[in-house]
């Protein structure tokens, strides 16, 4: 009876430090913290002919903490924000205060809360295409980014 006693005692305990070490261990204590970012990416940035004026962009990238992604930026109501998109869905939010800065302002998932910053280094442009609506062309061409990000 005692043996079975101490047993259950033990494993009680091995569940409970497991409880308490296991979170922490995982990086689950609530806390932010702050990692590098980095990303390679596609875009396609579509202009208004003939002044060339910013209408919006899609971007396929790879990016660190976040995989295979999409990002979309600029829309008539809101041309500096955006948001990439994770390969499993969760989503980031940011702001583009100039063409090559970026600042993070929150996200869903695991990067509800986000904050951080990227600069846009290297863009190099790789063709242009009639745009998909009159009066506009697309702009195809390449870039990486750093950064960081605190989630």
């Amino acid at each position: 009876m005692t043996l079975k006693r101490n047993r259950k005692l033990s494993l009680g305990l091995a569940a409970l430090l497991c409880g308490l070490l296991v979170p922490s261990a995982l990086g689950a204590s609530g806390k932010s913290v702050q990692r590098p970012w980095e990303m390679q990416a596609y875009s396609e940035m579509v202009v208004s002919l003939p002044d060339m004026t910013f209408l919006s962009s899609t971007a396929w990238i790879d990016a660190s903490h976040c995989g295979q992604s999409m990002a979309y930026a600029g829309r008539p109501d809101e041309p500096d924000k955006g948001h990439i998109i994770a390969a499993n869905g969760d989503v980031i939010y940011f702001d583009m205060p100039s063409q090559l800065q970026g600042v993070i302002t929150g996200g869903t998932g695991r990067f509800e809360g986000a904050s951080g910053e990227f600069n846009v280094a290297e863009p190099t442009p790789i063709g242009m295409k009639p745009g998909r609506e009159p009066g506009t062309a697309i702009i195809c061409f390449v870039w990486t980014g750093t950064g960081t990000i605190t989630y």
